[in-house]
């Protein structure tokens, strides 16, 4: 009966301790592998490819964190409705942060060339447009994966933006003139 007892209560703390070696190896990656990558990095000329490694470096022990938890959560059955809803809220998470990563990894490289060729700065409102072209998508992505159809979502954004341009043609090419 107590050889029952323990193997119960490790099987309750296995899904912890499962996060915890996941978190711990992203931790390990973070510090020693990519540090690596990050000094071979340094060493280059081009700047662009410090900018994909600052931007990876601040997500990359959440990703292990998410990895590991989503691997710890199959174990646990939560009821039938609610292992969906905990499966869609990790990968609206994991969606958010690559979403945000990516708006690093552009908004740095738009900032590298725009350093490099001076002909087109880096504006504030290109850097607006483009944020706000990368967080819409990302929020698209997030409905999808909560099973919303977002197919009649983006036919209407493209007529209201086809009539917006058409409204607003002089004043838009003013505005980018």
């Amino acid at each position: 009966m107590e050889e029952l007892y323990k193997m119960t209560l490790t099987l309750n703390f296995m899904p912890l301790i499962v996060v915890a070696v996941g978190t711990f190896l992203g931790i390990f990656f973070k510090k020693y592998l990519f540090s690596k990558l990050k000094s071979f990095s340094d060493k280059s000329s081009w700047q662009g490819d410090d900018v994909v490694i600052n931007a990876i470096n601040s997500v990359i022990v959440f990703w292990f964190f998410l990895a590991s938890l989503s691997v710890a959560l199959n174990d646990i059955n939560f009821g039938e409705p609610y292992n969906g809803y905990v499966s869609n809220i990790i990968l609206s998470f994991l969606i958010l942060s690559i979403t945000l990563t990516t708006s690093r990894v552009l908004l740095g490289l738009l900032d590298v060339w725009s350093k490099n060729n001076s002909s087109l700065p880096s504006t504030g409102i290109f850097k607006g447009l483009i944020n706000a072209s990368i967080f819409s998508l990302g929020f698209l992505f997030i409905l999808q994966s909560f099973g919303i159809s977002i197919t009649p979502l983006i036919t209407a954004l493209g007529v209201g933006g086809l009539a917006v341009s058409l409204a607003l043609k002089d004043t838009l090419s003013d505005l980018f003139g």
